[in-house]
């Protein structure tokens, strides 16, 4: 595999962990000096962000990742950077729906043995509150 498919596969790797709520498959993405800004909050360690994911989840809801348009960019031997853009979606009134669109920017970190996220900060576009927010918004020009 080469360093650029084993950073997508990190990227996927979290998706659907987080969203099977298998929170103790994190240490397959993270470490413990990882960095995970999360809600204000920065989580140091891979325990911190099993601990925190879960108290985020922790109300049952399911939940769906999808990350789109990966450049994945510095790679050199043991470090690497990706910015993906991010969509979380929610089962609502018997469909699924958009309840956060972001972007990930990630560092990474090659251990020697595998790729793992060194840092990752969430930056939010939107969070619509309904489908008619998502339908009637004018995406063009965002509020401030």
């Amino acid at each position: 595999m080469t360093p650029i498919e084993a950073i997508q596969d990190v990227i996927n790797t979290y998706n659907r962990v987080v969203d099977d709520r298998e929170f103790d498959r994190l240490h397959e993405v993270f470490d413990g000096e990882s960095r995970y800004w999360l809600h204000g909050r920065i989580l140091t360690g891979v325990d911190a962000v099993i601990a925190g994911l879960a108290r985020n989840f922790d109300d049952g809801r399911l939940s769906r990742h999808w990350t789109a348009n990966t450049s994945i960019s510095d790679v050199d031997a043991t470090s690497a950077r990706a910015v993906s853009d991010m969509f979380f979606m929610e089962p609502r009134d018997g469909m699924w729906v958009m309840t956060i669109v972001g972007r990930y920017h990630d560092s990474f970190r090659h251990t020697g043995e595998r790729w793992v996220i060194a840092e990752r900060r969430t930056t939010y576009v939107a969070i619509p509150n309904a489908v008619s927010d998502l339908v009637t918004r004018d995406w063009r020009d965002p509020e401030p």
